[in-house]
């Protein structure tokens, strides 16, 4: 069976999320793949994630609580991506995300979907530098049908940007 992946990180620093007061230092994309075959999602909905088994369409959550991040932090956020549509749940720390038109995503070599999160404030390091991100996926043929959720985790570190010197 095919299985979705994803890694999060900046431009120049895979798998790697700034520790800053600067928004504009971390340009974050979020990068979907697929290990083989193709994925197939379909538009959805956007509902709390207690509510996705019994919702329509491919959905998925980023889980961004082992960042730690503060309620105007994560409120902060924002996501683009051609023909997705997103939704911040502060309560659980999940952005939830789903396409607007059907998207079929490729195994080959630079297939993926690259969603981009801009406004990323990271005031206080994490408990644990290298965090485990979470990203749950409902309906998204074949590697997730069904009620049934498939569960994917990726490592980040979070470190001090280089421009930003400690005094």
């Amino acid at each position: 069976m095919p299985q979705l992946s994803f890694g999060i990180g900046n431009p120049s620093a895979p798998n790697t999320i700034y520790i800053t007061t600067d928004p504009a230092l971390n340009k974050l994309t979020l990068s979907i793949t697929i290990d083989t075959g193709e994925g197939t999602f379909t538009p959805g909905q956007l509902v709390p994630k207690s509510d996705a088994p019994k919702a329509t369409g491919s959905i998925l959550y980023l889980d961004l609580n082992a960042l730690q991040l503060t309620d105007s932090e994560f409120n902060a956020l924002t996501c683009t991506a051609a023909g997705w549509q997103f939704q911040l749940y502060p309560d659980g720390r999940l952005i939830c995300m789903t396409p607007t038109e059907d998207i079929t995503l490729g195994s080959g070599t630079g297939d993926a979907i690259d969603i981009a999160i801009d406004g990323l404030i990271l005031s206080n390091p994490p408990a644990a530098p290298n965090a485990s991100l979470n990203v749950t996926s409902f309906r998204v043929a074949p590697a997730s049908s069904g009620k049934l959720p498939r569960y994917l985790t990726s490592k980040c570190c979070s470190k001090t940007h280089p421009a930003i010197r400690k005094t």
